[in-house]
């Protein structure tokens, strides 16, 4: 797990120039000029609170153990970055790509990634209570010791996903997109996370209307 060092805000000077040169990396990454797995945005423990972005590539950046709580970001491209211990709480993702991401330990209470590409994103031990899932597209993505209870899952995808000793509780019922392929192992389905576990796809039917 990533500890969190409270730092004082990023000045938004600092941020436009870190911002402009990722994108001048990315450019020259697509170009065959600059080396993959390099990338120009690293920001470890930043106070990031409340940002409001749109359109913004940060694909493969560095955030780890960031603090993003509350804030908006729309039609962004967080493709393979790492949130690594991460507070995303109370922020929303709309329409946004975070294929690949690391969001392991990640704080997402009452996150909103609702209509967005999270396929093969890794949620190892995060921390999702009271998100809202909603039609997002979770193919192949690692919920591995993650806790879901009292998202919103209407209309998820979880093709391929991995559900392995994951606390997912609601008492809502959903029409759940495609669970083709998913392996669910060792679940907890009760509201306090502590009940016997179950294994199977077969144990998800319980959140389907």
């Amino acid at each position: 797990m990533v500890n969190q060092v409270n730092q004082p805000p990023v000045p938004e000077t600092e941020l436009s120039a870190m911002l402009a040169a990722h994108r001048l990396w990315v450019h020259d990454v697509a170009r065959g000029t600059s080396t993959p797995g390099a990338a120009a945005f690293d920001l470890r423990n930043a106070s990031l609170a409340g940002l409001s972005w749109t359109g913004v590539n940060l694909a493969e950046a560095t955030l780890i153990g960031c603090r993003f709580e509350n804030c908006t970001f729309e039609a962004c491209d967080f493709s393979a970055a790492l949130f690594y211990g991460a507070d995303l709480s109370g922020s929303v993702f709309r329409a946004c790509t975070l294929r690949k991401a690391e969001l392991n330990d990640a704080v997402c209470v009452g996150t909103s990634f609702a209509g967005s590409d999270l396929s093969r994103a890794n949620f190892t031990r995060a921390d999702l209570r009271g998100g809202d899932l909603s039609g997002a597209d979770l193919g192949a993505a690692w919920l591995i010791e993650t806790d879901l209870r009292d998202a919103i899952l209407e209309e998820v995808r979880l093709t391929g996903a991995r559900l392995m000793r994951t606390r997912i509780f609601n008492s809502r019922r959903f029409a759940l997109g495609p669970v083709d392929n998913v392996l669910v192992e060792d679940v907890r389905v009760d509201a306090d996370g502590t009940g016997p576990a179950v294994s199977g796809p077969e144990a998800l039917s319980f959140l389907r209307v």
